[in-house]
């Protein structure tokens, strides 16, 4: 939930860099001034400008990481177009930006990410408002790695991510629809309706759908000590946040869940005694699914909130729950290690 945010805020950044390049002079004082503006090193190699249409044209742009070793976004084209006649008056409004085959790689370790000094550096001194009128970003590839544990490390991949906003602001709430496909099969699917200045309060809408539950695996084994071997993920989630107070409504569907006990753990996962199989034998119907509604409150305040670890805490619970429920078909009383020959 929380990359989605400073995704957005990245948007604005390429806009800002776009207007600063608006002249071959404006090129070369991004390239060699990018820490003062961004906070990052930034490198434009190509720079077309139409005078009379207001159109900038940038050709591979690449923001670095903080540390400034290696390429933290790169943009094959992106094109800006400017109200000319707001420009005449000292004014800047953009009338469209649109991005075309970005790549970029997002990290984070506990609650901390690679673009919030950026972000941070951007909201610093005085702030310009920006009004987009049409944004749209296509053909572009977003890579997520959580190292809050570096020994099963948590990542996956955004291919062929689609972004688009109309009338967006910096100052005023914004609808912001996303669309990609998760790793190699899986699909996703979300709208933000938020204001950058104001994240605590916010409504997203997320969808999932035939994503490969073995991508969860490094989740599995933190918090159960179960690796997953076959499965699929789809989840709907509805996620509003009134004054940093996050409730979410998610319902989860797993498709032929197959699941394998870790032994030898360097480690004791806060489920360990969950019974994994058992549980996913007992809800899993007919049609080889699982389905569960599972409820999450948070506090974005809260320092160490993470929304995707808050739902899986939750899940889990949910599933110790189905041990102490009655089942008409199933028994409760299972051994663990028979459920493979079942």
């Amino acid at each position: 939930m929380k990359w989605i945010g400073r995704f957005v805020v990245l948007m604005v950044v390429l806009a800002a860099l776009a207007v600063l390049a608006a002249s071959p002079i404006g090129k070369w004082y991004v390239n060699s001034h990018g820490r003062e503006l961004i906070g990052r090193e930034v490198r434009i190699d190509g720079f077309m400008l139409n005078l009379l249409t207001g159109n900038i044209s940038l050709d591979d742009v690449k923001i670095y990481e903080a540390d400034g070793d290696s390429v933290f976004m790169s943009i094959k084209e992106l094109d800006v177009n400017l109200a000319m006649t707001q420009l005449m008056e000292g004014k800047i409004s953009i009338e469209s930006l649109d991005v075309d085959y970005a790549k970029m790689k997002i990290t984070q370790k506990d609650t901390v990410m690679n673009v919030d000094d950026m972000v941070a550096f951007m909201s610093q001194g005085e702030s310009r408002d920006y009004t987009i009128g049409t944004l749209r970003m296509a053909n572009s590839e977003v890579f997520f790695v959580d190292n809050s544990d570096p020994s099963f490390p948590f990542s996956y991949r955004i291919n062929d991510l689609k972004v688009e906003s109309d009338n967006f602001s910096t100052a005023d709430r914004n609808h912001v629809v996303l669309s990609g496909r998760l790793q190699e099969e899986g699909r996703l699917e979300a709208i933000y309706d938020g204001a950058l200045a104001d994240p605590g309060n916010m409504l997203l809408s997320l969808k999932l759908t035939d994503v490969d539950l073995r991508d969860f695996t490094p989740l599995f084994v933190l918090y159960t000590g179960y690796e997953v071997v076959n499965g699929k993920l789809s989840l709907a989630s509805e996620i509003t946040a009134i004054n940093n107070k996050v409730n979410g409504a998610n319902k989860i569907t797993l498709q032929a869940p197959k699941v394998q006990k870790l032994k030898d753990l360097a480690f004791k996962p806060p489920y360990k005694g969950l019974p994994l199989k058992t549980c996913f034998y007992l809800l899993t119907d007919k049609k080889e699914q699982c389905v569960m509604d599972v409820p999450v409150t948070g506090n974005m305040e809260n320092p160490k909130f993470s929304y995707r670890k808050t739902v899986f805490n939750a899940f889990c619970k949910a599933l110790l729950k189905t041990l102490t429920q009655p089942f008409r078909k199933k028994p409760k009383a299972i051994d663990e290690d028979a459920i493979e020959s079942i």
